[in-house]
Order: C-alpha cells, then structure tokens, then sequence
C-alpha cells in the first residue's frame, strides 16, 4: 500500500465544563505539555496549542483512521485523570463533551498558529461566548 499524505488541518476549541473560569496559570503549567503530550501520543500533528481560563484552541493534523471526537476524548481524559489525582482541584475536574472543529486551509494555516498564540490578548477585547458565536457564523450553525 502507498503511504498516506496527510495536509488536513483541523482547529479545534473547546471549553472548560460551563464555560467556568478554570483554567489557572498554575493548571496552564501542566495543562498545556501535557495535551501537547497527548496529542503526539494519539499520532497528531501539533502546530499550535494555547486557551484562556475558560477555553483551550489547537490546531492539528489528526489522523485519518480515527474520529478526531474518539482523539479528543482520549486526550482531555488523560488530563483530567492526571488532574483528580495529582492536579490543584477542589472539585472534579472534567471536559464537556461537545468542542468546535473547523478545517483550516493551508494557504491560511500560519494566521491561525498567531491567532492561537495571542489567544490571551485576543480575550481581553472579545469573551468566549462572543467568540464562539463567530465561529457559528462562520458557516451559519448554532451550537
């Protein structure tokens, strides 16, 4: 069999449970390694991986024989495993089920590594709840 080439980018976002403000810089320390860990271990390409207190935003090349939804769930799962039994939390750390996955063109996949990377300035003019609302927009859904 001929190898498999693979140019898809996927920008995936997803939100805290509730949207709530959890994402500390202390949990930054650990969250961010330790997704980027974890995507690499499921066979992603990683190019970008940043969020805010209440959202994470990536940008990856997913594999192609499993459902991104199957790689998230693995992925956010090893990390709030890691977070209920070595983590800060008072309570029960965990994801939501539902994330936003938009396909990225390659010709703009350099704009969007710098829009995750300014993910913190990005927030201080626009809150997530605004933000996901032009990502609806961006092909007429609701969420």
């Amino acid at each position: 069999m001929a190898p498999t080439l693979n140019r898809s980018w996927i920008h995936v976002v997803w939100s805290t449970k509730a949207r709530q403000p959890f994402i500390t810089p202390e949990i930054e320390r650990h969250l961010y390694p330790r997704l980027a860990h974890h995507f690499e271990k499921e066979g992603c390409r990683l190019l970008s991986l940043n969020g805010v207190a209440d959202h994470v935003q990536a940008l990856t090349g997913p594999r192609l024989d499993r459902p991104l939804s199957e790689i998230l769930r693995k992925v956010n799962g090893a990390f709030a495993h890691w977070m209920n039994h070595h983590g800060q939390c008072r309570e029960r750390f965990a994801w939501p089920i539902g994330f936003a996955a938009i396909s990225v063109s390659p010709d703009i996949v350099r704009r969007v590594v710098g829009y995750i990377e300014r993910q913190k300035e990005h927030h201080q003019k626009i809150n997530f709840g605004q933000e996901w609302t032009q990502f609806e927009a961006l092909d007429g859904t609701s969420f």
